[in-house]
């Protein structure tokens, strides 16, 4: 290959790979600003959720855990390891209070 064609075709590989990383990048960072947000939305129902979980209330606390998940639900993804973190979190505070519920409700009254 000639010289001048092999400096050619290089220069426009190099411009195509360059302008794809900045894209990448760019993508990428756009990634992680929205995951930052959905952790802290999702860090605040966690924390929500661990307010409630000593509520004695059942049917307002069980109304206001259903709004919760659907708020969950509607955040969106954080990152794969986050995520987990955070739903192991919000479902022991869910389940503490689902379990207490339960036990209060299934005992006989006297």
């Amino acid at each position: 290959m000639d010289r001048k064609v092999d400096d050619a075709l290089w220069k426009r590989y190099s411009t195509a790979r360059d302008t794809f990383n900045r894209r990448r990048g760019s993508h990428f960072a756009e990634l992680d600003r929205e995951r930052s947000g959905v952790r802290q939305s999702k860090e605040r129902l966690c924390e929500r959720a661990e307010e409630l979980s000593e509520s004695t209330d059942w049917t307002a606390t069980s109304a206001e855990f259903r709004k919760l998940l659907a708020d969950w639900k509607a955040a969106g993804r954080a990152s794969k390891d986050v995520d987990d973190a955070l739903w192991r979190r919000f479902k022991a505070a869910q389940d503490s209070f689902f379990t207490a519920r339960n036990a209060a409700t299934a005992s006989p009254r006297v």
